[in-house]
């Protein structure tokens, strides 16, 4: 209103100010699990309010809000062309202005879509990447995996948190530990859908001089974020767990408790096992990690069950002793979790890979001597070769024994998405 008052007019008319509101609107909900997960963990609302400054001071001022990013350093504009208020703030701009473009209200900013890069190639073929030279003849379709992991994020998500809120309601009507404790882990569930999606949204942008292999390790870094959620939730089953075994805590309303651990566990179960063929399927360890996390949701619903069991047997100290049981069960879980994940993130590959690989080359006419490496990249297997060929042979010639070299790669070893070949003079 003050806007209008000196003589500001939205070139986006009403409809443009209203769309503006309403992606403001859900932005803001999408955002309330946040706070709503902050407000169950922290005791106070001092203690809220200091924790939501922490986020929201850094979201707000390094964004786009106040100053141009491209003024700013660059180790400055790395955080802000991620920010999701960055996001927000150009996708409203432009209803506003009536110039929003269908990517802007995706949250997708000018330029993150770079088809190319022109003057940055090499001027000898034109292509950064040397693994493009020896292309592998597989079928994957990454466009069609991307939009088969968001959908699994996106319905697990929406799967958790439905049966977490159902949860959370009866655990609070019955004082169960044990039935809170896998309410919050539910709920956490949603958190990391949220980190697994921004893990395939980065990991798609495209090489670039500062990040010569794209961002596609983005996808395994977000299996830190996964196993942190993990070890906080063990954290606080265990200490309420404790707790309530210590005070001598009261259940009530058992039959409720029961009925909410069972939706739990046949909630978790479906999520998990939909998110596990989906990642299997695409070969994403980081949304099979997720999946493990919804499955061992389901562990912490059935122990929840068992303890309220023992609750409506006569044996109040049932809840306490399960809650502690689903904290070793997700102990057990983060520490599989966490390996699988620094496995990854250290280059850790299956020996059979490289063996597949050298007998591979070592098969082609021409390779004396194969030596081979591979590391995972999000999803996509990268296979470096060095082949010791005939000194005397012309580089022509070596480039073609690379190319047979891709091809019996490609029979051995179908998973591999790269393949960068490198030939040596075979010594006299």
């Amino acid at each position: 209103m003050p806007g209008v008052a000196i003589g500001l007019r939205p070139a986006g008319g009403a409809p443009g100010v209203l769309a503006g509101l309403g992606l403001l609107v859900v932005f803001a909900l999408s955002l309330s699990w946040a706070w709503a997960t902050l407000g169950l963990l922290l005791r106070t609302p001092q203690a809220v309010m200091s924790a939501g400054t922490v986020v929201l001071f850094p979201l707000t001022l390094a964004s786009n809000v106040f100053v141009f990013p491209q003024t700013m350093p660059g180790w400055m504009q790395a955080f802000v062309n991620v920010n999701p208020v960055s996001h927000l703030v150009t996708a409203e701009r432009g209803l506003i202005a009536g110039q929003a473009a269908l990517g802007e209200v995706a949250w997708d900013l000018p330029g993150i879509v770079v088809r190319g890069h022109p003057g940055r190639m090499h001027r000898t073929s034109g292509l950064r990447d040397p693994a493009a030279a020896y292309p592998l003849a597989g079928s994957r379709d990454d466009a069609e995996e991307r939009r088969a992991a968001n959908r699994a994020v996106a319905v697990s998500a929406a799967g958790l948190a439905a049966t977490g809120l159902a949860e959370l309601f009866l655990a609070v009507l019955t004082g169960s530990v044990g039935l809170l404790g896998d309410a919050i882990h539910n709920l956490s569930d949603v958190s990391t859908s949220a980190v697994v999606f921004l893990g395939f949204r980065l990991s798609r942008r495209p090489p670039t001089e500062r990040y010569p292999y794209g961002l596609e390790r983005a996808e395994d870094l977000a299996g830190i974020g996964i196993a942190v959620v993990i070890w906080t939730s063990a954290a606080f089953a265990g200490f309420e767990s404790i707790r309530k075994l210590i005070e001598h805590g009261h259940t009530a309303h058992v039959g409720a408790g029961i009925a909410g651990a069972a939706l739990g566990i046949i909630g978790n179960q479906v999520v998990a096992r939909y998110k596990l063929r989906t990642g299997k399927r695409i070969n994403s360890a980081t949304l099979i990690a997720d999946a493990r996390h919804s499955w061992l949701d389901a562990l912490s619903s059935a122990g929840a069950l068992a303890g309220l069991a023992a609750v409506a047997l006569g044996q109040p100290w049932g809840d306490p002793v399960a809650g502690l049981a689903v904290t070793a069960f997700i102990c057990h879980v983060g520490y599989k979790v966490t390996a699988d994940v620094v496995h990854r993130l250290a280059d850790g590959i299956d020996p059979a890979v490289i063996t597949a690989a050298e007998a591979a080359a070592g098969s082609v006419p021409g390779v004396i001597h194969a030596h081979a490496r591979a590391r995972w990249m999000g999803r996509t297997l990268r296979v470096e070769i060095e082949g010791w060929v005939d000194p005397d042979l012309p580089a022509r010639g070596a480039d073609a024994i690379g190319r047979q070299v891709a091809s019996a790669v490609s029979r051995q070893l179908p998973q591999a998405g790269s393949l960068t070949w490198t030939s040596r003079a075979a010594p006299d």
